[in-house]
């Protein structure tokens, strides 16, 4: 129904009746349909919406199901609706859509909103990475649930490797860049980030906004959704990319970059030999060489972390090849920064041949 009919049939118009709305599980407000926020008062919504979401946005979260009702407001009667957005650890909401709308109204599709957590290890332990998927994950990426009749859990997924895979290689923000400005802030501090990314199932490219927040120590939770493909003019090639890239046009050997705190290798070179020489299902630096060579490796690793941009001695290694055979090298490390604060927990590593190379 248009506006003029709307004051025709003595209804009153509002300015986001029938538009979902996005909040995380503080209620902090992040989008109205198309228009998007970073984290505001549910204030900044119309008259209508401040009355009449947060009583049962406090519902939802308490049950944990989806709440519908019919609720006054301005001697008129609307249909609310509110669906939590529950995280696959333990099903704790990790976000809320919410609308109301006059009964009867055409309603537009809910939007996917992908909820995801991940928990890193402790430090020393040989764990690795956790990674838990809501729901609405598969259909926003474009990929099979890890499971028939899943509905949420874990993802199945090393992060690192399935963010890497999906993201548009000439406009990206690298999971590693992501993690590492989630590190750097404080416990409970909302952080926003874009990334364009390609659907799997369909080959679109969407732009997906993540909103997310350290939760504890070493536990994070968030979630992501589509938005238009002008958000991602917002998106800054992050400070690791922008080393990576220059690097690998001055050098001709492959380059990897190395999480230190999980021994990971998280992003390689255009020039990386993959076929040959994979990177191994768990991303474990440790798998990828001989058992041998990783002691010396991580020490190297380990070093070079905590000497950022210093010159250490090359370790000589046996990188494992697909076929069974090594692929002997001389590894030079340097610690870099990725995110926005220099934090020494990356390095980037340069395989220089030994003997031959894939």
């Amino acid at each position: 129904m248009s506006a003029a009919e709307q004051v025709a049939s003595g209804r009153r118009t509002f300015r986001d009746l029938g538009a979902w709305m996005v909040f995380d599980a503080q209620s902090r407000l992040y989008a109205i349909g198309d228009r998007l926020y970073d984290g505001v008062s549910v204030n900044n919504s119309d008259n209508a919406a401040r009355k009449l979401l947060p009583p049962l946005i406090a519902l939802a979260r308490r049950t944990r199901e989806p709440v519908h009702q019919e609720r006054s407001y301005a001697r008129s009667t609307f249909e609310v609706g509110v669906k939590p957005v529950l995280g696959g650890r333990d099903g704790t909401p990790i976000a809320f859509l919410a609308r109301y709308a006059y009964p009867g109204d055409a309603l537009s599709p809910a939007p996917l909103v992908a909820a995801w957590e991940w928990e890193e290890p402790a430090a020393g332990s040989d764990g690795s990475l956790q990674h838990w998927w809501g729901a609405d994950a598969p259909a926003l990426y474009g990929v099979a649930p890890p499971s028939p009749g899943w509905e949420g859990g874990r993802s199945g997924r090393d992060p690192y490797r399935f963010m890497n895979s999906i993201l548009v290689e000439d406009h990206r923000i690298p999971t590693t860049a992501v993690i590492s400005d989630f590190r750097s802030s404080a416990v409970g501090t909302p952080l926003i980030r874009y990334m364009e990314q390609q659907h799997a199932a369909s080959g679109e490219r969407q732009v997906i906004r993540a909103v997310g927040q350290k939760i504890s120590d070493r536990l994070y939770a968030g979630f992501s959704m589509r938005v238009d493909p002008a958000a991602a003019r917002q998106a800054v090639e992050p400070p690791l990319l922008q080393q990576l890239s220059a690097c690998a046009a001055l050098i001709e050997d492959p380059l990897i970059v190395v999480d230190s705190i999980l021994e990971a290798v998280v992003m390689t070179s255009p020039d990386y030999p993959t076929e040959q020489s994979p990177i191994p299902d768990t991303s474990k630096l440790a798998e990828l060489v001989e058992p041998e060579d990783v002691h010396a490796v991580l020490e190297l690793v380990h070093d070079a972390a905590g000497h950022p941009a210093s010159r250490l001695p090359v370790v000589a290694a046996r990188v494992r090849k697909a076929d069974g055979s090594v692929w002997p090298v001389r590894i030079h490390a340097v610690g870099i920064s990725a995110g926005t604060t220099p934090t020494g927990q990356f390095v980037m590593c340069r395989l220089e041949p030994g003997d031959d190379r894939p």
